[in-house]
Parts: structure tokens; sequence; C-alpha cells
């Protein structure tokens, strides 16, 4: 063999990374579009100076802050040491003092939250501060309660702490303090298992005064010392504990018991709010609702429409459910909900819309759009379905859970297959109405157990073909096919494995022929063909040479290429169905990939270098690459490109450090198809050859490549002889995009015959020499 061709082969073989001294591609923008579906919202504050700035403490995703009233948050979380925040204050009269509590201490920031400083003095006495009240009259004075060691007090803003009255043995994180609005010294404070007290030196002392009423949350009038209002637990001499409220209008010396809850459970109520215009309006924010009030308490309605509704539990974790009146607008509310994020209300709470944008805290398992409304995004997370009408922009919460992986059929069809615990709502399920209203998909599982709800995991549909796979079933889980849509199946196992280890954590059909289909597990590939099931493993020549770990994202792009997302490894590629592979990038350790529907060129690749996450885009078929965008610690799982390519969605990991849920990236800016080359007064940043499209191709095809200078180009086609076949380029060019174009023919004006053809650039000064392969299919 020549010197010449394995110069030609080891350059076709080894398409790893960028070219050497190529200036590195813009990043793009991107925006974290929610959904807030994961972990607590555990306190809220507003800045009472601009009232459109308000902040919120997350248990697992950290603290964010919102300068449009809600439109949009960013997260603010430099310098904390752990994102399971538990409270949340803001100095009264400086809003850029914010105070925080965390899982593991509290801590200060002095520029709205732009950095975080530990409160050494505080975390000293305290391990776990649930709540954080700042007098409102005087800024420096500051009430810290822990978890376990009970109520601390700082009268230098924070520098110094000790620990005052109260000596309980047990603290709970739902107390809270309210403050007279005109002797700041008088405090009170309730406790779900001490009751109501009141002290009236700052707190240093305390006396019980009401022994009858363990609450959860206490409010003054701000306009009016001698109005009180207490929410919990009211249990008399002889009678049951129910729920409900107390109210004093001489500053807590009588109490009258205004409003009585008679469900069971009590009902959970975390917040108060006295409107300041009319003290007769007060809200009370439960368990994902919220209740309304109007003449001071006697009578209470539930005001909601639009709130996701109570959650019907309870876990004993940090709740917030808070209510907050914009004082500038007490028709303007909002609400944090216990597990869905923000709300907000702009007619006194008579109905309320999603404020979640930019606020995530889900992990994403799968991303679907609709093939024909783009704007339709469907949501696959461990809890619930979301779907949103706008890009994102709001979400809504379906009614199925636990959903494993999202399909949508080109027909409009929506596939989802649910699996998690408890196992009731397991199970395949379709909708044809976009989301609205779901039926079972009847998969014969098992004839044994016709009505078990097995839990599903993965579906992979190509036109009326449907693949959906159980790990329930049997050890090793089963495959079934359907190839009418749904209505009729074949079991489509054999060949599997049936270890109980075993289980397939991605299906993927081939787009030109549903009767090929893909199983990926986490530490093999496997390939069907045919109309019967002759699984075999196709992990094949190629990736064994690497060290690898985990096998997370196969896809299938258009014309039949094979990616294989690696972690540790890197992104491989096979051109061949999976007979071998080469290794298209390692500059990543690679969790997700997909291909651009428009274009087989266009892909993208997701994963991590180090602690930083990802996306890198190639625009030659897996050959070259360029980091597009990054985001931080969130753990990329999944990317899906819409239909029309402009846009690609980007699913991440909710975690103790990751801020999870999904990103939209608008890639109109950068992706290019063939078709539709970069205008001529736009100049590359590097050298690049792509590969050829369309391939394989019969007779002609285009191969696009760019020039960032002036350059000496030469393309030639070779046979794998390392013969040459036809020179297409040799010349002088200036800096540009380009296509060059190849008829099937040799520098004699002969048809060449069907094969594999190579096609090499070179371009000096540079210097850059590339090769890519071809197919001619006569």
């Amino acid at each position: 063999m020549s010197v010449f061709l394995l110069v030609l082969l080891s350059t076709l073989v080894l398409t790893l990374g960028k070219v050497a001294g190529a200036e590195e591609t813009r990043k793009l923008e991107g925006k974290l579009l929610g959904p807030y579906g994961g972990e607590k919202i555990s306190g809220m504050v507003m800045d009472y100076s601009n009232t459109k700035v308000l902040y919120i403490a997350t248990y697992g995703e950290g603290i964010f802050r919102t300068t449009d009233g809600g439109e949009s948050w960013f997260p603010i979380n430099e310098g904390l040491g752990n994102l399971n925040a538990t409270s949340l204050a803001i100095h009264p009269s400086d809003p850029n003092i914010l105070f925080a509590g965390t899982r593991d201490g509290a801590y200060r920031s002095l520029d709205g939250g732009g950095h975080w400083e530990p409160l050494e003095a505080l975390n000293s006495l305290c391990s776990r501060v649930t709540r954080f009240t700042i007098d409102p009259y005087d800024g420096n004075i500051i009430y810290a309660y822990g978890q376990e060691e009970g109520l601390f007090k700082s009268t230098d803003g924070g520098e110094s702490w000790q620990r005052i009255g109260l000596d309980c043995d047990i603290h709970t994180p739902y107390s809270n303090i309210a403050f007279n609005p005109v002797d700041h010294e008088v405090i009170y404070m309730v406790d779900p298992i001490y009751g109501l007290h009141r002290s009236t030196d700052g707190g240093l002392t305390w006396t019980l005064i009401v022994d009858y009423f363990f609450g959860f949350y206490i409010a003054t009038d701000p306009n009016n010392p001698m109005v009180l209002c207490a929410y919990g637990a009211i249990q008399e001499s002889g009678e049951e504990a129910r729920g409900g409220m107390i109210k004093s209008t001489d500053g807590g010396e009588t109490w009258k018991i205004v409003s009585l809850q008679e469900q069971r459970p009590i009902p959970l109520i975390f917040s108060l709010a006295i409107d300041p215009e009319d003290p007769q309006v007060i809200y009370a924010g439960g368990d994902n609702c919220v209740y309304k009030s109007t003449d001071g308490g006697e009578s209470w309605f539930q005001a909601g429409r639009g709130l996701p509704g109570p959650s019907g539990f309870f876990e004993g974790g940090i709740f917030c459910n808070i209510v907050l009146i914009d004082p500038s607008d007490p028709e303007t509310l909002y609400f944090g909900s216990s597990t869905d994020g923000v709300y907000k209300s702009v007619n006194g709470g008579l109905s309320w819309e999603p404020k979640n944008f930019g606020l995530g805290g889900v992990t994403v398992h799968d991303i679907a759009v609709h093939p024909k409304a783009s704007e339709v995004i469907y949501l696959g997370t461990p809890t619930n379905l979301w779907i949103s009408y706008n890009k994102g922009e709001s979400w809504k919460q379906g009614d199925k859970w636990h959903v494993r992986s999202v399909e949508v059929a080109p027909t409009g069809t929506v596939y989802i297959a649910c699996k998690g615990w408890p196992p009731q709502g397991d199970g395949f399920f379709k909708s044809d109405d976009g989301g609205l209203h779901w039926s079972r998909v009847p998969v014969p599982w098992d004839p044994n157990y016709p009505d078990y709800p097995f839990g599903a995991s993965e579906v992979a549909i190509a036109g009326e073909t449907i693949y959906v796979y159980s790990p329930d079933v049997r050890p090793g889980g089963v495959v079934f096919r359907s190839t009418d849509g749904g209505i009729s199946w074949d079991n489509f196992t054999d060949g599997l494995p049936s270890y109980v280890e075993f289980e397939i954590t991605d299906l993927e059909v081939d787009p030109r022929n549903p009767k090929v289909v893909y199983a990926l597990s986490q530490s093999n590939i496997y390939k069907s063909e045919g109309d019967l099931p002759n699984w075999k493993s196709i992990r094949g020549k190629g990736i064994g040479r690497y060290r690898v770990g985990l096998y997370h994202d196969l896809e299938v792009a258009p014309d039949g290429t094979l990616y294989l997302a690696c972690a540790p490894g890197g992104l491989f590629r096979s051109v061949d169905g999976g007979e071998t592979w080469v290794l298209a990038t390692d500059e990543i350790d690679a969790r997700a990939v997909a291909v651009d529907p428009t274009n087989p060129n266009i892909v993208y690749a997701g994963g991590s270098t180090g602690s930083t996450s990802v996306i890198l885009m190639s625009t030659d078929g897996g050959s070259n690459w360029d980091e597009i965008f990054a985001l931080g610690r969130a753990r990329v799982t999944c990317i899906e490109v819409a239909p029309d390519g402009g846009t690609i969605y980007v699913g991440t990991e909710s975690g103790t450090y990751t801020e999870g849920g999904v990103y939209r990236i608008d890639m109109t800016i950068l992706t290019t198809s063939v078709a539709e080359w970069p205008s001529s007064d736009t100049v590359p940043t590097r050298f690049s050859l792509g590969h050829n499209y369309p391939n394989p191709f019969n007779p002609v095809t285009e191969i696009p490549y760019q020039l960032p200078r002036e350059s000496k180009v030469e393309i030639c086609v070779y046979n794998l002889l390392g013969q040459k076949v036809s020179t297409l380029v040799d010349e002088v060019q200036e800096a540009g995009y380009y296509r060059a174009r190849w008829d099937g023919r040799d520098d004699f004006g002969r048809e060449v015959a069907s094969g594999v053809y190579l096609c090499r650039m070179e371009a000096v000064p540079g210097p850059f020499v590339r090769t890519v392969k071809m197919s001619l299919l006569r």
C-alpha cells in the first residue's frame, strides 16, 4: 500500500475535533426555560423599592432573581456552598442585602445576590436556618430560626448573634415572627407545637398568650398594630384539632376564632398576607392553593383558577406556599407553590398564570417537538409530563406521571412510555388531541396478567411502525412491535439478553426502513433487521480500542448514519449500520446526540468537559466540531431538534449543584443547509471540508467547503487504491463559502463505477488537509 494511500485512510479515520489554529465559533445564547416541577420553593421576597424585582429560594436549585415581575428568572448562586436553600430574607431599606439559609449554613449577600458569603458567626451556633426574619423597621435587627437549635438574634446586621428565648426541646421549620408596626420590640411567634407567644423586649423573653392554638403562620396589619391573624391548628379542651384561623383586634390581648376548616387532614397553610389598603382582604397560601377572605377572615373561598391544585401529600420537607402582595398594586399577587414554581395574579387572585421562564427544577428524561406545530413541546420527567404551547415560554403540567419517553408520530399522535412508583399509572399511552386526553395502548405484555400496569420506558416510531419496551415483564424486559399504528402487536424480543441486570435505555428506528431497529443498553448496541426479530450485537469494530464507559444515547440520522454518545469516551459514528465505528470526537464525555432533520450533516452533541457541560455542533457530519453553548454544571440528558432545524432544546438533570430543566437555543444564526449556503458577505472563521450531499448519490453530489482567508485550494477525488480519479478544484480562491460539484466522472469524462471514493482537500497557506468519504450508487 502506498504512503499516500495510508495518509488518505488515516485522515479519513482520525477525523477528530477542530482544525488547528482555527478561530473558535462564537457561542450562542440560550435560556433555561424551566419548567419548575422538582424541588420545593422555600422562600420568596420582594424588593419593595422596585416591586418587579423578586427573589425565590428553592430546595434543590438554589436562589433565583427576576427583574421583570416574574417574566424571566436567572440563578444567583455564586458563593453558595449548597443549592438546597431553606430560607430567604431581604433588608427593608437596602434591597442589595439578602440573607439565605441552606443545608450547609447561612449566607449573606451585599450586592443583590451577585455573590454570597457565609455567616460564620451564625453558622458556628446553628447548623440549619429554616427561617430568616428581618425587622421591617430596623434592618440591623435580624432573627434566625434554627431547626434544631432554636431562635437567634443579631442587632448589627448579621455580624454577631445570640441565642434568645423559647428554650424548647424540639423546633420545627415552620415558625415565623410578626412585628408590631408601631413598637418593633413587640413581636409574636407561632409554633406548631408550643402555641402562640409574644415578646415585648425584642425576643429576649416570651409569654404564651394562646395555648389552644398550634400554628404555622402569623401576620399583622401593616397599618394597624392591633390587628393580628394566625393560621394553624385549633384544639380546644376536649375537642379534636381543627384547622383554622384566630384573629385579635387588641394587639393580642384577646383572640377570636374567625374561621374553621373541617377538612381532614388539617389544611396546610404556611403564609398569610393582609392587603395594605384593605385589611379586610386576607390571603392564605396553602398546599398549592390560595384562599382569600374579604371579611377579615370570617369566611374564606379558594381563589386560584390556573393554580395546579393541592398536591394531596406532605413529605415533611421545606414548604413555602407563600403569598406576596405588591404594595404598589395590591391586585398583583405572587404565589410560591410547593412543587410547580411561581404563579402570578393581576386580579386579586381570581386567576393565576405560571411564571417559570428561566426557573429550572426537573430532570428531563425526553423531549419531543410536535411535527405539525413546532411551538408545541413535550417533556418527559420523573414526576410529570409537561406541555408548552409557546416554545417553552410557559408550561402546563399534564396528567401523566413518571414519563420516561415521548414520541410524536407524523400524524400528530403523541405516545408516552411511563414507569415509576407506585406503578398504577405505568404503561404505554397515546393522545390524539395533543395531550389533553390519554388512552392506554393495549400492548399484550403478558397474557397471564392482562390488567397489570406494566411499566414502559422506551418507544420509537417510524410511520405506522411502533416499537415499545417494558423492563418489567421478564428479566431483561420485552420489546413489542406494531406495524399498524398500535392496533396489533407482535413480541419482538427474541435474541435480546434475558438477565436481570440488562435493560434497554434507548430504542431507535432507521427512518429509511422501519424494519431496521436499534436497541441500546448501558454497555452494548443491538440491531434487528427484517420482519422477524433477529437481534445481534453491533458494538463492533472500532469502539473496543477506546476506553469508554456507559453508552448514553444512540441516534439514527436521516441518511442512516449512526451516532453513539459515550461517557467517558466521546462520540462515535458509523456509516455502515454499525458494522464499523470511528471516533467522531473525544472533546467531551458525550451523553446526548441529535441530528438536524433537514440536513444530516448538522449534528449536535452534549456532554461534559470536566465539571462544565457544553453543546458541540458539527456541520460536516461529525468530522469537525465547535462549542456553541455552555451550560455550566447542568448535566445534559437529551437533545431535540425542531422539525425546521432552527431551534434545539437541551434537557438537563436536576441535582445538588445543577439547575435541571430544558434550555432553548436559536440555531438560525449558525445552521446553514447545503442548499442555503451563507451569503458572500460573511467570512468563515476556520477551514472546513464538509460531507457531500446527497450521500450516497447518483449521479451528482456537492461537497461544501470554506476558507477563512485567501488560499491555494486543491480538491481531488481518489479511489480506494489511492489513484486520482478527478480534480474538482485547483486554483487560488478568496475567503468564503464554496461548493465543489462532482458528477461521477473521471478527468476524461468517463463514468466511474459504483463504490466508495475519497474526496481530499488541501489548502495553502494553512496548512489544511481533510478527506471525506463518498458513496456512488449507479
